[in-house]
């Protein structure tokens, strides 16, 4: 069997695994598929879909210098987190939560 229909035989694999609804344990079993090797596959075709942090795009946000309200804010929308940003909060630490919600997305 070559590489791609190698390739082919485990997108299918996979596919069907989860349209089945089971659990990778129970397909496997089911399936006559080594779990190790499901696994293995799983990872390289990279099949859950992941935020790719190569595209990230900065724009650009125009406060305004006059809004002295305490009650005031921001959402930050990153993937599926949403960070809220008050008046008078903390750069350095909404910069350590911003690198912690980037390694965790990779």
């Amino acid at each position: 069997m070559t590489r791609k229909e190698k390739r082919l035989v485990w997108e299918e694999r996979i596919s069907s695994y989860k349209q089945s609804g089971l659990s990778i344990a129970k397909w496997c079993d089911e399936n006559n598929v080594h779990e190790s090797q499901f696994y293995y596959w799983k990872k390289k075709l990279n099949t859950d879909p992941k935020v790719d942090n190569t595209s990230s795009k900065w724009l650009s946000v125009e406060v305004d210098k006059y809004d002295n309200n305490p009650d005031s804010s921001i959402l930050i929308k990153l993937g599926q987190a949403s960070i809220e940003i008050k008046h008078g909060f903390d750069p350095s630490l909404l910069s350590e939560v911003v690198k912690a919600l980037r390694i965790d997305v990779k």
